[in-house]
Parts: structure tokens; C-alpha cells; sequence
């Protein structure tokens, strides 16, 4: 019967999440040093010794404290693994996130481009308005009167003249609005439903990889107290050989 450690037995290859695995060492240290297996032979005796329950102070596992060991290492190995594979998918899928958002950002920056310009053509309909609103008001005025002076007719006529003048610039202006604003409603709604998706893929994502993180911190952490409850206590390697073995 030979007594050793799973730091012993795993080595460089028990994976440890922010801890790496320490050599073992003498009984004076973390870890226990596998016994020397050619030790010389004692004298024949009439009676044989017990097996030793107990190596350099620390007691020898069982069989199921060894497996439970065992089982925990290779979940948290193969754990390793799904969070190893999973990262590359994270990953992998950032640049395609970050595309999204740009093109969404694009896209907005255009629409309030558009949105300033629809603000500043306001004024212009508001001068016209005006404008209409006191040209009618002064014809109404001349056009009521039964008798004009010479000047009245003078700018009634005037006025009379500005009619298909005011018509044209009306036109213009309806003409520039409707340029502003063809498609505009459309584009917004449009817009409204592209940067939903968008958004909400980003902050999956965003969910996932911090999701990713606390997974790795959480494994980190059980890989620690696998390291205290496991990794530097002796066990017997015909109970590891069995285990192994399926018993």
C-alpha cells in the first residue's frame, strides 16, 4: 500500500483556476512528498503491521472521501472546459455587437441631421404665415373701402401684384418641406425597430459575458476549496486504481 496526494497525483495537470499547483514538498511543507517506495526491507516479524491510517500527521483518506475528490476535480476541469469554449463564442461575437451599434449610432446621427433641418426650415413657414397673415389683413382693409385715395390705389395695386409673387413662395416652401419630411415618419418608425433589436442583442451580450465572469470567479473559488479540502491530503493508490477502475 503506498500513500500520495492528489496534489501529487494531479500536478500540472489539476486545474486550478488563480492558484497554481505546488510542488509537493517534505511534511514540514503545503504538501506531502510521495513515500519512497524502495525503503529497506524490516525484519521478519511473527505478527503483521497495520496498515497506517495516517501520513506525516495528516490522515489518509477513505475511498469515498478520494472519490468525492476525484469527482469534484473532474467537474471542475470539464467546467473549465464549457467556460474555455464559451468564452470563444463571447468573444467571437463582439466585433459583430460593436458593428450593430455603430451602424446604429450612424443611422441616428443622420436621422437628427435630418431632424435640425426640419427645425430650422420652422422659422421659415412661421415668416411666410406672417407675412400672408398682414397681406390679407391690409387688402381686406383697402378692398372695404368704397372710395381710395390715390395713394390706397397706388398699394392696392402694388399689392394686388405680390398675389402670384406670395403664391410662388408658397410653393418653394411646400416644395422644401415636403423634401424634409419624404420618408422622414417612415425612417423613424423604421429606425425605432432596428436599434430595439440592436439594443437588446447588445444587452444580452453584456449579460452573458458578465454571467461568463461570475462563472469563472465561481469556479475559481471551487477550485480553492478543492485545493483545502483535497488537494494535499495522502490517500491510498490501490483506492484510486479502484476508483478508477469503476469500483
Amino acid at each position: 500500500m503506498l500513500a500520495t496526494t492528489l496534489l501529487a497525483l494531479c500536478g500540472a495537470a489539476c486545474w486550478v483556476s488563480t492558484v497554481q499547483a505546488q510542488t509537493p514538498t517534505n511534511s514540514g511543507g503545503a504538501g506531502l512528498a510521495r513515500p519512497a517506495t524502495n525503503a529497506p526491507a524490516r525484519p521478519a516479524s511473527a505478527t503483521t503491521p497495520a496498515a497506517p491510517t495516517a501520513v506525516g500527521g495528516k490522515k489518509i483518506m477513505t475511498r469515498d472521501e478520494l472519490r468525492a475528490c476525484l469527482k469534484r476535480n473532474d467537474d471542475q476541469k470539464l467546467r473549465a472546459n464549457e467556460l474555455d469554449d464559451l468564452a470563444v463564442v463571447i468573444n467571437a461575437q463582439r466585433a459583430e455587437i460593436e458593428q450593430g451599434l455603430d451602424a446604429i449610432r450612424a443611422e441616428r446621427a443622420t436621422l437628427e441631421t435630418r431632424a435640425t433641418r426640419i427645425r430650422e426650415f420652422q422659422p421659415k413657414m412661421q415668416a411666410y404665415s406672417q407675412k400672408v397673415q398682414e397681406f390679407n389683413t391690409r387688402m381686406g382693409e383697402l378692398s372695404g373701402k368704397t372710395r381710395m385715395t390715390t395713394s390706397e390705389g397706388r398699394a392696392f395695386e402694388q399689392m394686388r401684384k405680390q398675389v402670384p409673387l406670395l403664391e410662388e413662395e408658397r410653393k418653394d416652401l411646400n416644395a422644401e418641406r415636403d423634401r424634409l419630411l419624404e420618408g422622414y415618419e417612415d425612417s423613424i418608425k423604421a429606425f425605432a425597430i432596428k436599434a430595439k433589436v440592436v439594443e437588446e442583442r447588445a444587452a444580452e451580450w453584456n449579460r452573458r459575458k458578465a454571467q461568463h465572469a461570475q462563472d469563472n470567479e465561481d469556479l475559481s473559488a471551487a477550485s480553492v476549496d478543492w485545493r483545502r479540502d483535497c488537494a494535499d491530503r495522502p490517500y491510498r493508490e490501490e483506492d484510486e486504481k479502484a476508483i478508477r477502475a469503476g469500483k
